[in-house]
């Protein structure tokens, strides 16, 4: 069974088999993208003992400001470069709350006389990493989801994110109860931004990922040329650098049904 999909490339058609990859792919985006966050939560007590109330602002403070900020700047960044972020920051948060840097300690210490303070400020600045890559991960994949069957792959997002709790404090009790320190759980989560990364680049359709960019590249002045093709005997379009197109969607250009600009290609 076929249906058709606005915003894909090609003919605009998916089959049922392909909205199932598309929402398994981003089930797994959802899963990956706040597992962290919610380990931060888990291990608020281990991180700072005493002042959980600390961790939880830390966690949620730079999360509420980046999604205010974002909307006004998300289109200088494309998609790819805002998953590398998310990726990095997931990694940063593991280490830094982990192994508490010691050069970051000196710093503190620089204005903060209490080594054991600064020790606990050095601790935040990797709740803080994972609150931020939160912040970044979640509307831009959001966005996203515009490229694909959005019935499927939102549904399959919200309830990846849901999970993500579940199985996050699944983890750190597991983890409790088997004698791991909270150090070694970090260790371990090191392995979610590689499948953040890998399940964006990899799995999900790089055709669709290329249609986002160019959609993105639109908006910006300058650059190579975007023709818009009009799909025979159908309302829907897609979009393709000039020096990409086939022979085919060459044709159809030529034919009169298109629209072009200069846009730039992130």
């Amino acid at each position: 069974m076929k249906d058709a999909v606005p915003g894909g490339r090609g003919p605009g058609i998916v089959t049922a088999a392909e909205k199932r990859h598309d929402a398994n792919a981003f089930w797994l985006m959802g899963l990956l993208n706040s597992i962290t966050f919610c380990l931060m939560l888990g291990i608020a007590k281990d991180i700072l003992e005493g002042s959980v109330g600390l961790v939880y602002f830390a966690s949620l403070f730079p999360l509420s400001l980046v999604r205010v900020l974002l909307p006004y700047i998300d289109h200088l960044c494309p998609y790819s470069a805002r998953v590398i972020l998310s990726s990095v920051l997931m990694t940063l948060s593991c280490l830094i709350t982990a192994f508490r840097p010691s050069f970051l300690t000196f710093f503190f210490s620089l204005f903060i006389k209490d080594r054991s303070l600064a020790e606990s400020f050095t601790s935040l600045v990797g709740v803080v990493c994972a609150s931020i890559h939160q912040g970044v991960g979640e509307p831009t994949m959001l966005a996203y989801s515009a490229h694909f069957d959005g019935e499927s792959v939102i549904p399959a997002w919200a309830s990846g994110t849901g999970f993500s709790g579940l199985i996050g404090f699944a983890a750190m009790i597991a983890c409790t109860e088997a004698g791991f320190d909270h150090r070694v759980v970090l260790l371990f989560a090191l392995i979610i931004p590689v499948g953040f990364a890998l399940v964006f680049f990899c799995i999900l359709d790089p055709s669709r990922r290329r249609k986002a960019l160019n959609d993105e590249a639109k908006r910006q002045p300058g650059g190579a040329e975007v023709l818009e093709v009009k799909e025979k005997g159908t309302d829907q379009s897609y979009t393709l650098p000039k020096e990409e197109m086939t022979t085919e969607e060459a044709e159809t250009v030529s034919g009169g049904g298109l629209q072009s600009q200069r846009a730039g290609i992130a």
